[in-house]
């Protein structure tokens, strides 16, 4: 990555016509110009969508309550009901 920096410096420099005392403004634009070249050739990461259970919130809501029910149906003495 240095000899690249190194090569673009130079190039840049004597394109300006090779001005004296200006070697660390041409080594940072270097570096500018090939970071901004790399960063265009990263994909972005792709995001996953989120996947939910057919009928959401409701049908969750309702295998609750039937849950329930059914657990009560079960351990409760036999004169309670569900919903009553």
């Amino acid at each position: 990555m240095s000899d690249d920096i190194n090569r673009r410096a130079y190039a840049l420099w004597e394109q300006d016509g090779r001005p004296e005392g200006q070697d660390k403004a041409y080594w940072f634009r270097a570096i500018a110009e090939l970071t901004s070249e790399a960063a265009k050739t990263i994909k972005p990461v792709r995001k996953r969508a989120v996947r939910t259970k057919k009928g959401g919130l409701r049908a969750a809501f309702a295998s609750l309550i039937a849950w329930h029910c059914r657990a009560i149906f079960l351990f409760a003495t036999p004169y309670q009901t569900c919903g009553q």
